[in-house]
């Protein structure tokens, strides 16, 4: 049976019955090792070379994903951030990685060897020994804020006459803001008399009263609406002045 080993490119065998009990062996291609501690008899390549994949996320915008949340590949095997992996020379290798969500690619630098683009392939020569740094960057989220007076009783009062913010911040009505990822922010606004809060509806995060919090994820792009409607006019609370005529 065939084995593969932690570093690609070598493979182990089952060692035979009767083999010896250390031996080494060669040709021009590879080292082969009898190892009867672990039952094993290994075939190693010659003339490999050093690769190490580094992943850098940039988390400038709030996000909080580490190196090895992006599952690097190297030729299809997983791969860690850092760590140096013996590949076989003159042989192609693709590097990868599964995308987090909320973070875009931006580079692969280092070496001139390094592919430009996710899925490129990288070739080594004999005793090559390089570095590619694959660097995602995250996307700030928006949020958007809807104001929804209802004046189906006589009221006047327009999106903007309530004063809307986002974490303190003035807002106006219908316009996408910027937000740090995974930071709560209060939406609130100054209520206009006359009328009541009704609801405020939308994404699944949106708060469900005024000066609730919001958090949003890296790459996240919602919308929340807050509706007020106006209040009926009490009858009770006017006055009929009737001038009375004197005699």
């Amino acid at each position: 049976s065939t084995q593969t080993e932690p570093l690609i490119g070598i493979q182990s065998y089952s060692l035979p019955d009767g083999a010896e009990p250390f031996g080494v062996s060669s040709t021009d291609d590879y080292i082969w090792l009898t190892d009867p501690v672990r039952q094993k008899f290994i075939r190693m390549p010659l003339n490999n070379s050093r690769f190490t994949l580094i992943k850098d996320p940039t988390n400038d915008d709030g996000g909080t994903a580490q190196p090895d949340d992006f599952q690097l590949t190297i030729g299809g095997n997983p791969a860690t951030s850092g760590t140096a992996y013996t590949l076989m020379a003159n042989t192609p290798y693709a590097i990868d990685e599964t995308v987090v969500e909320g973070y875009e690619f931006v580079s692969i630098t280092g070496d001139a060897k390094c592919p430009a683009v996710l899925g490129g392939m990288v070739t080594l020569d004999e005793g090559d020994d390089i570095t590619c740094t694959i660097t995602n960057d995250d996307i700030a989220p928006k949020l958007t804020l809807i104001k929804d007076p209802t004046n189906d009783d006589g009221g006047t009062a327009q999106p903007d006459d309530f004063q809307l913010t986002i974490g303190g911040n003035p807002a106006t009505s219908g316009t996408a803001y910027t937000l740090m990822a995974n930071t709560p922010y209060a939406i609130d606004e100054t209520v206009v008399e006359g009328y009541e809060f009704v609801s405020i509806t939308g994404d699944a995060k949106c708060p469900a009263v005024l000066g609730g919090m919001v958090t949003l994820d890296e790459g996240d792009d919602i919308t929340c609406t807050i509706t007020n409607d106006d209040v009926t006019p009490n009858p009770d609370s006017y006055f009929i002045y009737i001038p009375i005529a004197r005699k």
